[in-house]
């Protein structure tokens, strides 16, 4: 079932497998640190603050599975990190939408779920809450996703990309940038828009 705290932080340290299945909601940031596989499923994870899901890269895997949606919303003002994502084999595709008021630190993702064929969808918000600049870093490729969304708000938002972005069924979009930094290609099999 789902879970709400009132008060501080909520933090998952050394441990071999964090599995989520259920809505977590904090009063303050969630972290994550040395633990080797995080597993989300078809869950919110809601912050008052960051989300660290990468751990200074202490968090070795990061996967998504079941049906339907995985969100990570970061509010005031907070940062989402994330390692390496990647779905889960299990018949089912996930979509994928990371919304933060601040920044977002990625490294690769894929949502191809290999079982079935088919690919998850990716939405990613920075400065949700429209109050500075803030940026995006994609530290790897974004690759075996139905389509693509990245959103920042009036303008003033610095996007980088590592790697390719690569979306399978859609296309690509890419709104609000004031400065585009990409070391890959952009290859969208439906409108790239930019």
């Amino acid at each position: 079932s789902a879970v709400t705290t009132t008060i501080g932080d909520v933090t998952f340290d050394a441990a071999s497998v964090l599995d989520v299945n259920a809505d977590l909601t904090s009063a303050g940031s969630i972290g994550a640190t040395n633990i080797t596989s995080v597993q989300l499923e078809s869950s919110t994870l809601t912050a008052a603050g960051n989300i660290d899901l990468d751990g200074a890269g202490t968090v070795t895997s990061l996967t998504v599975e079941g049906t339907g949606s995985v969100v990570l919303d970061a509010n005031n003002d907070g940062d989402i990190l994330i390692s390496s994502l990647t779905d889960v084999d299990d018949g089912s595709t996930v979509d994928v939408s990371l919304q933060a008021d601040g920044s977002v630190t990625t490294g690769d993702i894929d949502l191809l779920d290999t079982t079935s064929g088919s690919f998850g969808s990716l939405s990613i918000t920075v400065d949700a809450d429209d109050n500075g600049a803030e940026s995006l870093s994609v530290n790897g490729d974004i690759d075996n996703v139905s389509s693509v969304n990245v959103l920042g708000t009036s303008e003033n938002e610095m996007m980088s990309f590592a790697g390719d972005v690569i979306s399978r069924v859609a296309g690509i979009t890419i709104d609000s940038v004031q400065t585009l930094d990409s070391d890959g290609d952009f290859d969208a099999a439906g409108a790239l828009t930019v």
